[in-house]
This record gives C-alpha cells, structure tokens and sequence, in this order.
C-alpha cells in the first residue's frame, strides 16, 4: 500500500482542507444579532410592499413560482405578473438598499 496516505481522522487532504476552510456553523453572538437585525429589515420591508406586488414577489422569489404559475394563482395575466414583479423588487431594493448620496447621482450623471 505505498503512496496511499491515510490520515488519522479518515480524510484526504483534500478533504481536510476543505473542512479547515468551511465556515462556522455556530456565529458568534454579534454575527447572530447581526443576522436578526438583517432579517427584521427584510421582513419589514416585504411587509411594507403593497399587496399585489408583495404577493408577487413572495410566489417568485421566495416559493420560486414561474411567470406562468405566479398568473394561474393570482388571476393575472403574465404581464401584470412581470410588471407587478419588477415594481415589488424596486419597493423592496429602495427599502432594503443604502440610500445614495445626491452628490453622488449628480457627479455621475456628469461623466
């Protein structure tokens, strides 16, 4: 059994590194808070979208519904289904994403 390297846990090296580079299941307490914080401004700003879009967006993005299920279950045409999608999505990316700076949009706008 020359060149066969077994290591005393049972893994390759391969295999070992991988597990070494893994990240820890366990966060600590301020990477918890962190993370509920995060998904209370989630929650929040799915629940401030409208109706009609919020559903949209919840069958689409979260239930992973196609276009064509999204309008058999709203009674929608497809279209209203994409429309009210995109619409969700900006309701919710306005919410969820910083602010940016005035200064900033103009300067760009610039160039």
């Amino acid at each position: 059994m020359a060149g066969l390297t077994v290591h005393e846990s049972g893994f390759s090296d391969e295999d070992s590194k991988e597990l070494s580079n893994a990240r820890d299941p366990n966060p600590d307490p301020e990477q918890q808070a962190i993370q509920q914080d995060e998904i209370g401004r989630v929650r929040s700003a799915i629940e401030a979208i409208p109706e009609p879009f919020r559903e949209v967006v919840i069958l689409r993005d979260m239930e992973d519904l196609s276009y064509a299920e999204i309008a058999e279950v709203t009674g929608a045409p497809i279209g209203t289904v994409m429309s009210r999608l995109a619409r969700g999505r900006a309701i919710l990316a306005t919410a969820l994403l910083p602010a940016r700076d005035s200064a900033d949009e103009q300067s760009r706008s610039a160039n």
